[in-house]
């Protein structure tokens, strides 16, 4: 059955890390849970869950996203859940499956999606095959399902069997062993059954094989042709026949290298943009991940250490690229946050504590994102890229409309001056900045110039009102 995720085009993902987003029905809390907003401890829990996460589906409803990615929720003894025990039971500490049922349903109403992470480079320590094979060694029938260097092993100190990031707890499956494969694809044809809307598919780039990916795609589509597949690899692109996007972290360096290191020109920029996209398949483009920030990365805030200016502009340009743009729970208020575990600080609720400014304007932007055609599926092109004001403007068309990127990373103003010939508009268009909706020009000699604040950007489209 053909894949068909042409919703992909309207999406606005928002991730979400189960136990740090908010509490919800306060009898599954563990006692043993971690202050609220305390800080955050690699081993500690904090007690959000399924259940919190339905509860503020009106708060979600309202920034605007439409697409919640969770990180792992099945059994899992640790806080972040990428060491599974269970791929059939949703760990008690974030709800039930019933739960999770709720959650797809009242989101399904609103007309969200969710997709799920699915861990299936490794395991966790606490897996039954797993501990099989380290109880009966040699004799284990599931002593195929991994790596093993010898016999008996040991899951302590120099461990015999081949690990993710060679920690222990993660033993790495061996994804060419026909009963692993198997296991595995039916878990990600059960939970597709349930009503997800895919899978974000956790360490593939770690991953030698890619038979096993190729199989997945087939037997998730071919329960719901409509899910998402994206695959967590941090340099380059993936397969097209295997997934519909990946996670794009080489387009995250690309930003903060121009927009906040500033350790590269913007002709560089823009040309690395441009070769970026130009080296993804034209198919694949509109469901790239974009993201800004992740519970891998440092917190966007910390790393512009505080300057707003800056979190809105790489913020306002990731919206404006091909691809489905994600927002990392906290950051929409300003939620600060270092290296792991900093960066997976609790969500916090009380408004007194948000930056406003940064959520309303990600507010405007998730909605200038939905309601402006070309930003969504339009072709790219660069108008120029002046190296001396650090400035870039780029030009997205799209069912013959168009709009006009322009960033600028530089200290200080500057007007810059559009071709509206080179946008395939008239000469006497008038451009309206749809972020503020003022008219953002006076037209000269064709050309529309727009006067942009130091670190700002602006989103042109014709005023045909």
């Amino acid at each position: 059955m053909l894949s068909d995720i042409r919703w992909t085009r309207e999406a606005i993902a928002y991730q979400i890390f189960p136990d740090r987003f908010c509490r919800g029905a306060s009898s599954r809390i563990p006692e043993s849970a971690e202050r609220w907003g305390s800080k955050p401890t690699a081993r500690g829990f904090m007690g959000g869950n399924l259940s919190g996460i339905t509860r503020r589906l009106d708060y979600l409803e309202e920034l605007g996203v439409n697409l919640l990615y969770l990180t792992p929720i099945f059994e899992s003894p640790s806080n972040h859940g990428y060491d599974t025990s269970d791929y059939y039971t949703v760990e008690p500490r974030l709800g039930s499956e019933k739960d999770l049922q709720i959650l797809l349903s009242l989101a399904h109403v609103r007309g969200m999606r969710i997709l799920l992470d699915g861990v299936f480079n490794h395991c966790g320590r606490g897996f039954v095959p797993f501990r099989d094979v380290l109880e009966n060694g040699f004799r284990s029938r599931y002593r195929d399902w991994f790596h093993f260097y010898r016999f008996p092993a040991s899951d302590e100190g120099s461990h015999e069997y081949r690990a993710f990031q060679d920690a222990p707890g993660m033993p790495v499956f061996n994804l060419r062993n026909p009963e692993t494969r198997e296991f595995l694809l039916e878990v990600g044809q059960y939970w597709t059954r349930q009503g997800i809307d895919g899978w974000r598919l956790d360490a593939v780039g770690e991953s030698e094989d890619r038979v096993f990916w190729r199989e997945f795609r087939r037997v998730v589509k071919a329960v719901n042709p409509r899910a998402y597949i994206i695959a967590e690899i941090w340099k380059g692109g993936g397969e097209e026949d295997a997934f519909d996007g990946v996670t794009n972290y080489p387009l995250r360096e690309t930003m903060l290298e121009f927009f906040l290191r500033r350790s590269i020109r913007a002709s560089h920029f823009a040309a690395s943009v441009d070769r970026l996209f130009s080296d993804l398949t034209r198919s694949s483009v509109p469901a790239m991940f974009n993201i800004v920030g992740s519970h891998d990365t440092e917190r966007i805030m910390t790393l512009a250490g505080g300057d707003l200016d800056r979190v809105m502009l790489i913020h306002l340009f990731l919206f404006c690229c091909p691809g489905v743009p994600a927002v990392y729970y906290g950051d929409e208020i300003g939620l600060e946050g270092g290296k792991d575990p900093d960066n997976r600080r609790a969500m916090s609720w009380d408004p007194r504590t948000w930056n406003h400014d940064l959520w309303e304007f990600t507010r405007r932007l998730i909605a200038v994102r939905r309601s402006v055609d070309p930003l969504r599926h339009g072709d790219w092109r660069t108008l120029f890229a002046d190296d001396k004001e650090s400035v870039c403007a780029f030009l997205k068309r799209a069912d013959g409309r168009a709009a006009v990127v322009v960033v600028s990373s530089g200290d200080r103003p500057i007007t810059v001056a559009i071709d509206l010939s080179a946008c395939g508009l008239d000469t006497g268009t008038v451009l309206l900045n749809v972020m503020d909706g003022r008219i953002a020009n006076r037209t000269v000699s064709g050309r529309s110039l727009c006067t942009l604040r130091p670190r700002s950007g602006a989103i042109l489209i014709p005023d045909r009102e």
